[in-house]
């Protein structure tokens, strides 16, 4: 009878074995092709990441250049009206002398 119960009792040692050991694999595998996936997906968001900070930095530049043209016209139509109103002050002057 002791025969008789190992031998029924080693192929299910086998059979256990072999399904756990295939249980494992395949939760090996899965884990593995998570890691993989959540990976891409991290060099994806890193990729589109990037490509913003250049598409902003850009935008940046740009935009800068544009302030600081704006700021010089700005500052050169004023110092105008400040030469042009200093002109104006003295053909008065020069009107109220000559009376």
């Amino acid at each position: 009878m002791s025969s008789r119960r190992r031998s029924r009792s080693s192929p299910s040692r086998s059979s256990s074995s072999s399904r756990s050991s295939s249980s494992w694999r395949r939760k090996r595998a899965r884990k593995l092709q998570k890691q993989k996936e959540e990976e891409e997906e991290r060099q994806k968001r890193r990729a589109e990441y990037r490509q913003f900070m250049q598409e902003f930095e850009e935008w940046r530049v740009k935009d800068l250049e544009a302030r600081n043209a704006r700021e010089k016209e700005w500052y050169s139509m004023r110092e105008a009206a400040k030469i042009e109103a200093r002109q104006k002050a003295r053909e008065k002057q020069k009107e109220s002398s000559k009376k």
